[in-house]
């Protein structure tokens, strides 16, 4: 069962959509019941027509069909107070492994069904109204069948019943919604900040196994915190999906979600020692994603790169590697961003990420988040660099995330550049980005590294001596003792 409270910015009255949607046990259909109380909006919209493809009755109230327009359900005849009602079927959304994302059992793919559970990854069951500012508020509840759960990346209310909040980005972003018989953990990190980690098939694994994951991920979690002073989010969506098979990387898989809230699915061969996880990047990977806002796509660089370079910068800073592998590391991402760029054709930053699309991807992807490393790196060690150590990325970081990480908005390169201006009282961020976007060739990046203690030798492959200095031990240890208390 559902309950959707929406107030509209817009008009001075209050506005308040509530939707019941209740499930039949076997998860194959809901009905759902929707009541205007006061004002509402003249349209209904869902993201995508693939919703009346599983829609089992259309809209109507006691007396009349909704008219429908397309993506869109005509309200605006409708008097207050009035209820509509429709059918969903979710049969679609049996959980089924995906051969080219997932599992691969025996190196064939499986694509057998899972009755008792439904994973919801296009939205085709919620219609919301067509205009929403930001003081509208959109509540759910969650009725589902006995010992069954549910995972959602929306800000969970009430932990005895499953009350939600949806945030105001698009649905169109994407997002998860599990229901079933999963395994669920709310973990808190730091005051007023948890993780919903789901996993999914979690019977089929030892209990300590599950457990030894949730202990790795919160860790990965804490390590954020740890960075920034603070956990970017209220709250955050994990899923695990373990699959046995090939054996691989511990997590071969890893994806970040916005849709009305921040959602990482990974997928994990649960076959490997937990070690083997604590020594991946993947998970500091994408939890470093949540850090910056949505980015249109040419400038994907800077978000690849925020989570390439501080991928290795957290698992220093969580013990998982020294500080001299950290470096290292991040040297050898950036030989390989080099190598990237001259492997294709001369072309501006910008245009890569579309480049990649129709062209070679290998050498343009290793451009793409090595050169937002770099950019990084470079800000970062100016920024220590010129306040003798007191002020860094970390620092600047931490005030974007507590001004600019939830919304609407898809933010552009150079606006996010400003802002971080604005925000480190510098013009350093809009330089360097303006340096590197319209450029053709990947940016130098020996001299940062002869500035952390190496000696960096002519042909740029072998970093020589290491002696740590200041800089390079704040960078990858300092953190900030009065935001870590909460």
């Amino acid at each position: 069962m559902f309950i959707v409270f929406l107030l509209f910015s817009e008009s001075v009255y209050a506005s308040h959509y509530q939707y019941t949607v209740e499930f039949d046990d076997s998860l194959v259909s809901a009905k759902i019941k929707l009541c205007l109380d006061g004002e509402q909006d003249n349209y209904l919209e869902i993201d995508r027509f693939i919703a009346y493809e599983t829609l089992i009755q259309k809209p109507k109230t006691n007396k009349k069909m909704v008219g429908i327009e397309g993506r869109f359900w005509n309200i605006k005849e409708f008097a207050k107070n009035t209820c509509l009602n429709y059918e969903v079927s979710f049969k679609d959304n049996r959980l089924k492994t995906d051969p080219k994302r997932y599992a691969f059992k025996n190196g064939s793919a499986n694509q057998e069904i899972d009755k008792k559970i439904i994973h919801v990854e296009e939205n085709n069951w919620l219609w919301l109204p067509e205009k929403r500012g930001y003081s509208d508020i959109i509540e759910i509840e969650f009725h589902i069948p006995e010992n069954y759960k549910i995972s959602t990346p929306w800000h969970r209310l009430d932990f005895e019943k499953n009350r939600y909040r949806l945030g105001y980005e698009p649905q169109e972003w994407g997002y998860h919604l599990i229901i079933g018989e999963i395994d669920l953990s709310i973990i808190t990190i730091g005051k007023n900040r948890i993780l919903n980690i789901a996993t999914i098939n979690a019977s089929s694994q030892a209990s300590s196994t599950t457990q030894s994951i949730n202990n790795w991920l919160e860790n990965i979690a804490k390590s954020i915190k740890y960075y920034l002073g603070q956990f970017p989010l209220k709250q955050m969506q994990i899923i695990v999906y373990p699959q046995p098979g090939i054996k691989r990387s511990p997590v071969p898989w890893g994806e970040v979600s916005r849709g009305n809230g921040l959602g990482i699915l990974f997928v994990i061969r649960s076959d490997h020692d937990i070690k083997d996880f604590y020594s991946d990047w993947t998970a500091s990977h994408e939890f470093a994603h949540s850090i910056l806002p949505k980015l249109r796509y040419p400038d994907i660089w800077l978000s690849e790169g925020l989570a390439s370079y501080l991928q290795y910068v957290l698992m220093a800073q969580n013990k998982q590697l020294t500080t001299e592998q950290a470096w290292r590391r991040i040297y050898k991402g950036l030989q390989k961003g080099l190598k990237g760029t001259q492997l294709v054709s001369k072309e501006k930053l910008l245009d890569v990420s579309n480049n990649r699309k129709t062209g070679p991807r290998s050498g343009r992807t290793m451009r793409i988040y090595w050169s937002g490393a770099a950019y990084f790196l470079k800000a970062d060690i100016k920024l220590r660099a010129e306040s003798n150590g007191k002020v860094g990325l970390s620092d600047i970081l931490l005030k974007l995330s507590n001004c600019c990480l939830k919304g609407k908005k898809v933010w552009i390169g150079d606006a996010l550049a400003s802002k971080l201006d604005e925000l480190s009282d510098t013009n350093l961020f809009s330089i360097l980005y303006k340096n590197m976007a319209y450029s053709s060739a990947f940016p130098k990046f020996n001299k940062e590294f002869e500035m952390l203690g190496f000696q960096v030798t002519d042909n740029s492959i072998e970093l020589g001596e290491f002696k740590e200095n200041q800089l390079s031990k704040t960078i990858m240890t300092a953190s900030n003792k009065t935001r870590n208390q909460n």
